[in-house]
């Protein structure tokens, strides 16, 4: 059974100006809109960058991980227990990983340089994975 598609969130309210984020992919990069007040992982799911939330942006499942540049390591809204829990158990962790669903953005943030990453759980393999588990493999 293929699993529903993950929308972003549509802004509530009035028109918002647009924040530019950079999204750095596969060694090509290009200008992306966000809005002030929403996350992150919602501008990259508008952009169809690629990111697979399997947890519909609740910081549980790794899907979203994004690397920001270090000069805007601090910049950003500060991870929580629950994010760095997460992402203490993911393949090949660095200092600069973080979920997107996490990253609220703000005019402070205006110009963030993020980079998606080539492993990105699949629904198929995580489903398959979970499957084998059930089974006692």
């Amino acid at each position: 059974m293929d699993e529903p598609a993950i929308e972003p969130a549509e802004p509530e309210g009035p028109p918002r100006t647009p924040l530019a984020v950079t999204l750095s992919e596969g060694g090509l990069s290009r200008r992306i809109d966000g809005f002030d007040g929403e996350r992150l992982l919602d501008a990259l799911l508008r952009a169809k960058a690629a990111v697979m939330p399997l947890c519909n942006g609740r910081a549980c499942c790794g899907g979203c991980r994004i690397r920001i540049e270090k000069s805007w390591r601090d910049r950003v809204t500060p991870s929580g227990r629950g994010e760095r829990s997460v992402l203490r158990y993911i393949d090949d962790p660095h200092e600069d990983d973080r979920l997107s669903c996490q990253i609220a953005l703000s005019a402070e943030v205006e110009g963030l340089v993020v980079r998606t990453l080539e492993r990105q759980p699949a629904p198929a393999q995580a489903g398959a994975d979970a499957e084998e588990i059930n089974a006692g493999k």
